[in-house]
């Protein structure tokens, strides 16, 4: 394993176990999008660093889904800070 996704993955199946990472992979879409948002507390990226990798991804997944997942991450950090004042 080479590369930094093989590396990563693998870290994932080994805290996460194959069982729960399968079903996760399984069950993926743009609903999921809240959650990782959410977990991007606990990383150091900021709002900017997501909103912006949402599109440089748009090239490749088409902007209809780029703006799908911006508006998704958009709400979800303004339900965040609603929460927390």
């Amino acid at each position: 394993m080479t590369n930094r996704f093989d590396k990563g993955m693998s870290l994932r199946r080994m805290v996460l176990g194959n069982a729960h990472v399968d079903r996760a992979e399984a069950a993926e879409n743009f609903a999921e999008i809240p959650m990782h948002i959410r977990a991007t507390a606990r990383t150091g990226a900021t709002k900017q660093d997501v909103i912006e990798a949402f599109q440089h991804v748009a090239i490749y997944a088409g902007v209809p889904a780029a703006h799908h997942a911006i508006k998704r991450a958009k709400q979800t950090y303004a339900d965040v800070e609603a929460q927390t004042k």
